[in-house]
């Protein structure tokens, strides 16, 4: 279950924030009609596209993970995709801390003088 969460995080911070699908959204904003709009709104929400996701991996696993072990290949890039902005976001807020750290008892020592 874990596993699987990972993949559906993976695939789903690809489709929204990778910069892989960004021509073909650039393409699908020239067209000026309600369906784009959606389309656009769509990959833009990560609780929408990991929705959509979770279905999708869910599907494929039940109709053909058994058959065709060469796709779980595609899992483990899904997986390690979520798993390195998960470790990526961790690295930033920790860094984050340390710099408002810094700044604040920098602050405190300027206060007491």
């Amino acid at each position: 279950m874990f596993t699987y969460l990972l993949v559906c995080s993976g695939l789903t911070e690809i489709i929204v924030l990778g910069n892989i699908l960004q021509p073909l959204k650039n393409i699908v904003a020239q067209f000026k009609n309600w369906f784009t709009f959606w389309l656009l709104m769509l990959l833009d929400c990560e609780l929408c596209v990991g929705f959509w996701c979770g279905l999708f991996l869910a599907i494929i696993e039940q109709i053909t993970i058994s058959k065709y072990l060469y796709l779980s290949y595609l899992y483990f890039a899904f997986m390690s995709a979520g798993w390195c902005f998960l470790f990526g976001n961790t690295i930033r807020l920790l860094k984050s801390l340390q710099d408002y750290c810094i700044i604040k008892s920098t602050h405190i020592e300027k206060f007491e003088k």
